[in-house]
């Protein structure tokens, strides 16, 4: 009986921690965004909405911001509206993951220069770091051909803005339509 008992709470557990993570996959989403986004950049990344359809292997994710490191005057680095991810479903298990159609609307991109640097120099220089202690700087060229490789198909960038300033010109400053 303590068996069967047993066996019995372990599978009732198990339904109930895949029912939770499927029912909470938009918030353990954007939780995990925010959280190791903001660990890899060095920098404060926030998600106001984050929606997964499982069935239709989309992504939508709504007012994504990434905050500029310190050093620089500007808040935000960068930030959309709206980024739609659609991935192909039927390679989702293979090790050539494709996405069919990555969709950013309203994207503002602030490129800031000051003291002898960018902040998305700086952003990128933080991310490789971080990728290098997740993985080691020594990751060999043979293990790329055990990697997951992704392909895009697709990025459309819709009502974008690109802010520039720069401390060498007096800290002057203009917003510039990015194109679609």
């Amino acid at each position: 009986k303590k068996v069967f008992l047993t066996i019995g709470l372990l599978v009732l557990l198990t339904i109930g921690f895949i029912t939770y993570g499927l029912y909470n996959v938009d918030s353990l989403v954007k939780n995990a965004i925010e959280k190791y986004g903001s660990e890899a950049v060095a920098s404060q990344v926030a998600v106001g909405q984050v929606h997964v359809n499982l069935k239709d292997a989309k992504v939508i994710l709504k007012n994504l911001r990434v905050d500029n490191p310190e050093g620089f005057t500007e808040k935000t680095a960068l930030s959309a509206g709206y980024i739609e991810v659609d991935l192909d479903e039927e390679q989702l298990s293979s090790s050539k993951i494709t996405i069919r159609k990555v969709l950013i609307k309203e994207p503002l991109v602030t490129f800031e220069h000051a003291s002898g640097e960018d902040n998305l120099s700086k952003l990128q220089k933080n991310a490789v770091a971080y990728a290098e202690k997740l993985t080691g700087p020594d990751v060999k060229k043979d293990t790329a051909s055990n990697t997951t490789k992704i392909f895009i198909r697709n990025i459309d960038l819709n009502d974008g803005k690109i802010f520039l300033k720069d401390s060498r010109l007096m800290g002057a400053s203009m917003t510039l339509p990015l194109p679609n």
